[in-house]
């Protein structure tokens, strides 16, 4: 399950030019009994209006109807990236990262 989920997020990612990274976190990439699957999407910093949440958040639960696991998503600029205060900072993994 997990190569497979990996796998869609990063064609999902591949195929939306607003996405800069993705980034999971939480007991999906922590333990082989997870909750749920947290993702931080890191979108373009001149995307700041909801309309980039909104369509991103779609894509992503269109995801979500093919597992069992919720998807829970955190959506931040690149500006704001650095910055967002993330208790799990050290321990993100990296699923998606644009060369664009």
């Amino acid at each position: 399950m997990f190569a497979t989920l990996i796998a869609s997020i990063c064609a999902l990612a591949r195929g939306s030019s607003e996405i800069v990274a993705v980034y999971g976190f939480g007991s999906f990439f922590r333990t082989s009994t997870p909750n749920d699957c947290d993702l931080l999407v890191v979108v373009k910093s001149e995307l700041k209006n909801g309309n980039i949440h909104k369509e991103i958040h779609k894509l992503f639960c269109q995801l979500a109807s093919s597992t069992t696991l919720p998807i829970d998503l955190v959506i931040v600029t690149t500006d704001e990236f650095p910055t967002i205060p993330l208790i799990e900072r050290d321990n993100l993994y990296p699923i998606f990262l644009s060369d664009k």
